[in-house]
This record gives C-alpha cells, sequence and structure tokens, in this order.
C-alpha cells in the first residue's frame, strides 16, 4: 500500500510540531523554576512534571501528552503500509530507524 502524499505530509508536520513543542515547553517548565533554578545538568527532565516540585508542571505534562499524540499520529498513518507484503516503505521505514539508533 502506497502511502498518500497528504499522510506523508501530515505525518512529517506531526513528528515536527511533536519535537517543537516538547522542546518548548520544556523552556517554558524550567523557566518556571526560581529556587533553586533548574539547571540541565543537575536536574532530571522529569522533576520538571512533578507537581511539588515544579511550579508549571501542567505544561510539562501536558508537553509529553501532546508529543505522544503527535508521535502515534504517523505512526498510524505508516501503520497499513508496514503490513504490507510487497512494498518498499517497510524497508525505508527499518533503514531510517537503523541510522537514528
Amino acid at each position: 500500500m502506497q502511502m498518500s502524499q497528504i499522510q506523508q505530509r501530515v505525518g512529517a508536520l506531526c513528528f515536527s510540531l511533536g519535537g517543537v513543542q516538547y522542546l518548548l515547553a520544556e523552556w517554558v517548565s524550567a523557566a518556571g523554576w526560581h529556587s533553586p533554578a533548574y539547571s540541565y545538568s543537575q536536574n532530571y527532565i522529569s522533576d520538571l512534571g512533578i507537581p511539588l516540585r515544579s511550579p508549571l508542571h501542567s505544561i510539562m505534562n501536558g508537553g509529553f501528552a501532546l508529543e505522544g499524540g503527535c508521535f502515534l499520529l504517523p505512526a498510524a498513518y505508516c501503520f497499513p503500509c508496514l503490513m504490507a507484503q510487497d512494498d518498499g516503505c517497510f524497508c525505508s521505514v527499518d533503514c531510517f530507524t537503523a541510522q537514528a539508533a
């Protein structure tokens, strides 16, 4: 099964927006820490989502959830393509995954 050009564009847009909004949510949540200030080298990223530790925890937790949704939608678009037996899409996704690792 061949993916349509619209599906490819929606998938690429979702992947891009997922990453950008995650970085933005992280930056905003880290900026909300005042005493002590959030340190990228000393604190874990999950500290930004803890309600008792992070004043802007809802932004970070929302960012985590939105990123998951932005990655799930392209995966749903790719699923029919991955299930096709005689299509080269699986090979291209597999090569992309191998290069990212």
